[in-house]
């Protein structure tokens, strides 16, 4: 009955002479999936429905919010977005409008971008805002609107579009 994410155990002890306590404290554990050991990976996937306790595969993906995060020192060589590689975003929608703001944290190299781009045949659609950091990201073949009809608010409570903030982004063919 294990399942992704925070679950909390009830816990017993037994001593040497065999004697139980009762279950009289509880444990909480974090519970990641895991995938596939491979010796390098340069595609990741992120869907609206993904999660941040998935390992980033085509049948596992993240959500955006985990696909953005600098993960270079990961104990778990299974998160590690490396120069050249690419997140693939599924179809559908990401975030909700108004105040959703997604932080980009990838950082590619010069003539190794890390690339953030639609999947083909699919339409994804980022309802909010991107601030990149980072640095060499490529963003590209995806949609950003807002879908706030809200007009007079501040920027934190409607973010722009895609905002540029490392060295060495590119967008390409973003609508």
């Amino acid at each position: 009955g294990l399942q992704f994410g925070v679950t909390t155990f009830y816990v017993k002890c037994r001593d040497s002479s065999g004697s139980v306590t009762s279950a009289d404290f509880l444990l909480p554990i974090k519970i990641y999936q895991t995938c596939p050991e491979t010796t390098v990976r340069t595609e990741f996937f992120a869907a609206p429905d993904g999660n941040g306790l998935h390992c980033g595969s085509s049948a596992s993906p993240w959500d955006l919010t985990t696909a953005l995060q600098d993960n270079s020192n990961s104990a778990n060589r299974n998160y590690l977005v490396k120069p050249g590689a690419t997140i693939w975003l599924r179809g559908g929608t990401y975030g909700s409008g108004g105040a959703s703001l997604f932080t980009s944290y990838l950082a590619g190299q010069e003539g190794q971008p890390i690339t953030l781009r639609r999947f083909r045949n699919e339409r994804a659609l980022i309802d909010g805002g991107i601030a990149a950091y980072g640095a060499w990201t490529t963003f590209w073949g995806f949609e950003i609107h807002n879908s706030s009809p809200e007009r007079k608010v501040h920027a934190v409570e409607r973010p722009g579009g895609l905002n540029f903030y490392g060295r060495g982004h590119n967008a390409i063919n973003l609508v």
